[in-house]
């Protein structure tokens, strides 16, 4: 079954602070949502465009800002809730869709296995 809860928001301050705001896949620095949206106020739409959608923001926004991810994808039954959830640039969440690490043959970066079973 799936789990209710999605949404993750409330997971980020604490998942970004384990992880030391890192993508557990790449390894790649990231900045938090908040932390990109001050700096373009101060640099401009132009020098730093945040767009509405992902279709329109910069790369920048999505290769350096953090999101999480789900370890076991939730579409597969994974919980929402930090024991299955890491920190993720952009990039990396979307290459790695609803596949588990063990498909993708990457590691899992919680060091534990997501099996459903």
């Amino acid at each position: 079954p799936l789990d209710p809860v999605k949404t993750f928001a409330k997971f980020e301050p604490a998942v970004f602070a384990r992880d030391k705001l890192k993508c557990c896949y790449c390894s790649s620095n990231l900045f938090p949502k908040k932390e990109f949206k001050k700096a373009n106020i101060v640099l401009g739409d132009e020098a730093l465009p945040l767009g509405k959608t992902n279709a329109t923001r910069s790369g920048f926004y999505l290769m350096f800002v953090a999101t999480l991810d789900h370890v076991l994808p939730w579409s597969l039954g994974g919980r929402t809730d930090e024991s299955n959830l890491v920190t993720c640039c952009w990039s990396c969440n979307y290459g790695k869709a609803n596949f588990t690490v063990e498909q993708l043959g990457i590691g899992n970066p919680l060091g534990v296995g997501t099996d459903l079973n």
